[in-house]
């Protein structure tokens, strides 16, 4: 049954807005309380600060660590991430941050725009701001918000040159922005992909084009920095942290923590190559379907990195509004494990893992699950969406 908007009860109109402030209210408290908006300490904005101070300086990038709240930290990402951080040693650690943190918020809201926008939702920039109190609970932008990470705007970079709406003159230059990204932080980069499974050869072209001419900026301005990262850092697997925390939710993490380390090394490139396969036969099936590719497109990186902090994983925020415009059950499916976070339930200890009884190992690893539970239903569901759209006329409805 539909009420009009002239006779909808004020009771329920007033229901409605109680519930909205109610979310705002505890996501807000929940957040201040957990450190991603209140006045705590941004350990990675931290970092990119000093890496940019360093960069201003002409100190070198990758043969010191950087001392941030009582730890010896190193920076590793690209020598033109240093560069473009560059502006925020001109302020002061606090200003940074907080910058970047309101940056980061913005963005979200502005990527939960365009994936409502992308899968047919009416009042997608309303929608999303009645989503931002769910989706600063998610997890991974607690965690990307608390630490000062740029997980954020560098899906922000991926989402606008693949979902959102460009203008004529822009179409040309599909793909640099991924470049770009890729060049702050190489993980980015396999979201080329999403051109080539869409046959996409120019958009291919301009993001490698993209990526060596921002790679090649950074080279000419610090070229021992430059030829030190790309030869050497890059490999370094002592700069990622330890593979068994909890909070790596990867394939090589889950292995780590379900087999041993050992055992785990031996078998994690072939599994991961299995992986790629199955994600590359679900982005193929879903390769005219834009929301849903690039989704699948982030499980790549996600899945079959060495390391997968789970602040990596805000592609579950696309992720949970892709699922809402095929079935609410599996929205609220994706959404419940975004909010739960239920590998930080267990010890983060180093070797602690390695006790896990099986139904730990399943609460554990709860986002590599979840992943694989997404592949099975891209490949053997139709993809054709629910008639029955997110909106916001739905809260008129009883």
């Amino acid at each position: 049954m539909y009420i009009p908007d002239a006779v909808l009860p004020y009771t329920r109109r007033i229901s409605w807005c109680a519930f909205l402030a109610t979310l705002i209210i505890a996501s807000y408290w929940f957040i201040i309380n957990n450190g991603s908006l209140g006045w705590y300490y941004h350990i990675d904005a931290d970092v990119y600060y000093e890496g940019g101070k360093a960069f201003l300086l002409g100190k070198p990038l990758y043969t010191q660590r950087f001392s941030v709240n009582g730890f010896s930290l190193p920076f590793t990402y690209p020598p033109l991430a240093a560069m473009l951080f560059a502006p925020m040693a001109i302020t002061n650690t606090v200003v940074s941050a907080m910058a970047l943190t309101a940056v980061s918020i913005i963005l979200l809201w502005w990527v939960a725009v365009q994936m409502l926008r992308a899968t047919g939702t009416d009042s997608p920039k309303l929608l999303a701001l009645w989503l931002m109190p769910i989706l600063l609970l998610f997890e991974p932008v607690r965690q990307t918000l608390s630490f000062g990470q740029i997980n954020i705007m560098l899906m922000a970079l991926v989402i606008a040159d693949t979902i959102a709406p460009r203008p004529s003159w822009a179409r040309p230059f599909q793909g640099a922005l991924i470049g770009l990204a890729a060049a702050i932080k190489l993980t980015p980069a396999v979201f080329v992909l999403f051109f080539l499974f869409r046959c996409q050869w120019k958009a291919c072209v301009a993001t490698i084009v993209s990526f060596l001419f921002y790679t090649t900026i950074a080279a000419v301005i610090r070229w021992e920095d430059s030829y030190l990262y790309w030869t050497s850092t890059i490999s370094d697997p002592n700069r990622i942290g330890g593979l068994i925390y909890s909070g790596n939710q990867s394939l090589r993490g889950m292995l780590v923590r379900l087999i041993g380390a050992d055992t785990a090394q031996s078998v994690w490139l072939p599994l991961a190559a299995l992986i790629g396969l199955i994600i590359a036969l679900a982005m193929w099936r879903m390769r005219t379907h834009a929301p849903e590719l690039v989704v699948l497109n982030s499980l790549v990186a996600l899945l079959c990195s060495p390391v997968s902090w789970s602040h990596h994983w805000v592609w579950l925020v696309p992720l949970t509004i892709v699922a809402a415009s095929y079935c609410w059950w599996w929205a609220a499916i994706v959404g419940f494990i975004s909010l739960a976070s239920t590998h930080w339930l267990l010890s983060p200890a180093r070797n602690a893992a390695t006790a896990w009884h099986s139904w730990q190992h399943i609460v554990g690893n709860s986002y590599v699950l979840l992943s694989f539970l997404v592949l099975a239903v891209a490949i053997v569901w139709p993809p054709v969406r629910s008639h029955t759209r997110l909106s916001t006329s739905q809260v008129h409805r009883i």
